[in-house]
């Protein structure tokens, strides 16, 4: 029995990760649901202001965040 639930999150032009991954957890009788990832590199400049903050990182964080980890973030956020 599974308690809960289990998600692949998955960019949709990463069909190769997502063939293999769904095969070990398919063939471990897992059952998961599939989650579009959202490409940090194919935000716009105005789609990265909308959900980033610089200037609050820069007083929590030592660097600031780059595009790609941007778009893990929103990945990783209930929608």
């Amino acid at each position: 029995m599974q308690d809960w639930p289990v998600y692949v999150i998955n960019m949709d032009s990463n069909e190769t990760r997502l063939a293999r991954v769904g095969a070990e957890l398919d063939s471990a009788g897992v059952v998961w649901t599939r989650l579009p990832a959202v490409n940090g590199r194919a935000l716009s400049d105005a789609e990265l202001v909308r959900v980033y903050d610089a200037r609050a990182n820069r007083r929590c964080a030592r660097h600031d965040l780059v595009a790609p980890e941007i778009g893990c973030y929103l990945s990783h956020q209930g929608r």
